[in-house]
């Protein structure tokens, strides 16, 4: 459900079917979601007596922002070596200030 709520975007279908379509997959797609969503929040807390949200908010930070810093230094060292040595139709980071291509992320 999760590919097809983002295939719907890139489909042919006319307007009609389209949204016929969307409210079909996201009315089955979504309350599993949510009930899939707080069942693993209500165990990733443990069995704590008190819950703190400063700390699961620290502690998710930590968890999602890292990789995805490190996933993008990643993909930016290999755009700007695509960059320099290919031949790309559009410069994204080559030839940028350092503002524009962290907006970019």
């Amino acid at each position: 459900m999760v590919v097809a709520t983002h295939a719907l975007a890139y489909t042919q279908l006319d307007s009609q079917a389209r949204t016929l379509l969307a409210c079909w997959v996201y009315s089955i797609a979504v309350p599993p979601f949510f009930i899939a969503d707080g069942f693993l929040f209500a165990w990733g807390q443990g069995g704590e007596k008190s819950f703190s949200a400063v700390r699961y908010i620290v502690k998710s930070g930590t968890r999602l922002l890292v990789p995805w810093l490190v996933f993008s230094v990643f993909y930016a060292t290999l755009r700007w070596a695509y960059e320099y040595w290919g031949n790309p139709s559009e410069h994204i980071i080559l030839g940028e200030n350092v503002s524009s291509v962290v907006a970019g992320f």
